[in-house]
């Protein structure tokens, strides 16, 4: 049972992650300038 919900929650942390980091891709192409005056 405990196994079963760590690879539950592993999947839905990796398929945030996934998200996260194309919504973060995305932005960054459509907010070059922005996302360059955030990084510096």
């Amino acid at each position: 049972m405990q196994s079963g919900h760590d690879l539950i929650l592993c999947l839905i942390l990796s398929i945030s992650r996934h998200a996260y980091v194309e919504h973060n891709l995305s932005w960054q192409v459509a907010y070059p300038t922005q996302f360059v005056e955030i990084a510096t």
